[in-house]
């Protein structure tokens, strides 16, 4: 089969594109991974235009865990615990896009900042 003009075009367009996709691959990769030398290379190709890692996505939400709420009034009588946001995390694991995953990451993102102000 002769090698045209087209087909080499073919090749190094496919070429190129997978030549890219790996080198954001390997730029965006988290720390440790891959090898330093191979992730400094990709950074050569990737830091001019894109900027960001996966930190760009942190803190990570803590999934796992709650807030809960119990009221005290003046004349002694209490509420049982209420967890604020376990209906909207339970309508989450149904409606996936809907506002209740907000909420919910609300409640984790809360989580992970408390946990750095009263646990460092």
């Amino acid at each position: 089969m002769p090698i045209n003009k087209n087909s080499k075009l073919g090749w190094f367009g496919l070429f190129f594109v997978v030549f890219h996709t790996a080198m954001i691959v390997f730029y965006a990769a988290p720390e440790g991974y891959l090898p330093k030398k191979l992730v400094h290379l990709s950074s050569l190709y990737s830091e001019p235009i894109f900027e960001q890692k996966w930190s760009m996505f942190a803190p990570c939400p803590i999934w796992g865990h709650h807030i809960e709420i119990k009221y005290e009034f003046e004349d002694g009588d209490t509420t049982d615990w209420i967890s604020p946001t376990e209906d909207a995390v339970s309508k989450h694991m149904i409606y996936r896009g809907t506002y209740h995953g907000d909420l919910a990451v609300a409640e984790y993102n809360t989580l992970h900042w408390l946990n750095g102000i009263f646990l460092n």
